[in-house]
């Protein structure tokens, strides 16, 4: 009885003063926006990610300017927006998102026209 008692307490110790603090890392695949340009007229837009990503585009004026949507192949993309009249110089938005519009990944695009 009394070894039965001595283990019971010996195991509530060892397992009162061992930290349990597991951390399960795992490893998500956001969308990420890698490289975002504006070249001949165009903003070409290229990240990595997994499914179908939600890409957008804000004017000057923090207003959506053009959306689509594009699939992830083999974990990146890569989408060139047609070419969008009445483009000013200055900073643009490029957004993207998973499909469902959640994990946002934000690169500012800085158009300079040439004259």
């Amino acid at each position: 009885m009394k070894k039965a008692v001595l283990l019971i307490t010996f195991l509530c110790f060892f397992i009162s003063t061992v930290n349990v603090n597991a951390e399960v890392v795992v490893e998500l695949n956001y969308p990420k926006i890698t490289t975002a340009e504006y070249e001949d007229g165009k903003f070409k837009i290229e990240g990595t990610g997994t499914g179908q990503i939600q890409v957008v585009l804000f004017d000057l004026n923090n207003n959506p300017l053009y959306m689509t949507t594009v699939l992830a192949t083999e974990g990146e993309y890569s989408v060139t927006l047609p070419a969008i009249e009445g483009i000013k110089e200055g900073n643009y938005k490029a957004k993207v998102a998973d499909y469902n519009g959640e994990n946002v990944n934000t690169k500012i695009i800085n158009v300079k026209l040439s004259s």
